[in-house]
């Protein structure tokens, strides 16, 4: 996965969005264990935030994300770990994001920080701390709403965009 060198703001579906935030890289490691919230309640109800906290009038609007089989897609609401599609591939990307909080999550949109575990490109696996997420455009797709675009912000200003409704 070859991430761009955007400015320092990006701009999403939802508006522009500022990266200034700094981080540090460590190498290698093992990624975390999967441990997701997934969804059971239907999208007119309120629910946790990725804080533990009651959303209350907001829809729980989840995204698809991979197992660690990188074959299997399931809808999650405030996961702490999260594996977006490869656009190019269709498949899993080799791009794991773990140790996620959200400090945003709601019917408009969701926002969170977490490390990146990425593999594959020849390059030994690589944690790189401090990754923004930003969620978006929430739409229905194969019955179920859920958001399809997300934007990834790493700490030295790199931006990933992409979609999981392709």
């Amino acid at each position: 996965m070859q991430p761009s060198q955007p400015p320092n703001v990006a701009t999403t579906a939802q508006g522009s969005i500022a990266s200034d935030s700094k981080a540090t890289q460590s190498s290698g490691g093992n990624a975390a264990p999967e441990t997701s919230k997934t969804t059971g309640k239907n999208s007119s109800e309120g629910g946790e935030t990725g804080n533990g906290s009651t959303a209350g009038s907001e829809q729980d609007i989840p995204i698809a994300s991979y197992t660690r089989d990188g074959q299997t897609k399931k809808l999650v609401t405030s996961p702490t770990e999260l594996i977006l599609p490869d656009s190019a591939s269709g498949g899993a990307s080799d791009v794991q994001f773990t140790n996620i909080t959200w400090s945003k999550w709601g019917e408009n949109g969701a926002e969170g920080s977490g490390d990146a575990y990425i593999t594959g490109g020849g390059a030994p696996p690589e944690t790189i701390q401090n990754v923004r997420i930003i969620l978006d455009d929430a739409k229905t797709v194969e019955g179920a709403r859920q958001f399809t675009h997300f934007l990834i912000m790493y700490p030295d200003g790199t931006v990933n965009e992409g979609r999981t409704d392709f």
